[in-house]
């Protein structure tokens, strides 16, 4: 990481990724900046834009970095929810998507359902890493989630059935 005039930046390069250093390096000094109350919570869904513009530190910035377009969002959707939501609404929504995995990991043996469940969401959790939620990507990863919990279910019943 390299600070300079109190803007860090986590990625170097700011032309990384197709400009994703860029606004990699917006969003964690979107968080950075916030205060106490905001980074429990965040500024609030589908803010960010409201945020960084408003905060004269990052707005500037920003403004140079992306001259006459408008940086929406952080282009990695954990960092965007992060600032959105707060470290509570990120780790809530992450540890959805983990507990997910892990229920569908417990039950994978035998059943090819669970493991293509488990790939789905680690899938969609490295791609979000480059990306953000979309009107496909993320009701798709949802209904996945609900199929294979509803298998998970039926496995348990299944077992609680033969043994008693």
């Amino acid at each position: 990481t390299v600070e300079s005039d109190g803007y860090l930046k986590v990625i170097p390069d700011e032309n990384w990724g197709n400009g994703r250093g860029a606004t990699w390096n917006c969003g964690v000094n979107a968080y950075r900046y916030m205060d106490s109350f905001h980074k429990f919570v965040g500024v609030g869904p589908d803010c960010f834009a409201d945020y960084i513009y408003d905060v004269p530190q990052l707005a500037s910035r920003t403004m140079g970095e992306f001259a006459n377009m408008r940086l929406t969002n952080a282009h990695n959707e954990w960092l965007n929810m992060l600032v959105n939501q707060g470290i509570l609404g990120a780790a809530a929504y992450l540890g959805f998507f983990l507990s997910a995995f892990a229920r569908f990991w417990k039950r994978r043996e035998g059943n090819p359902r669970m493991t293509a469940g488990m790939m789905a969401v680690a899938a969609y959790g490295a791609n979000q890493f480059f990306s953000f939620g979309q009107v496909v990507a993320t009701p798709l990863i949802f209904l996945v989630i609900a199929v294979c919990e509803k298998e998970c279910r039926r496995i348990d019943r299944e077992k609680e059935r033969l043994h008693g």
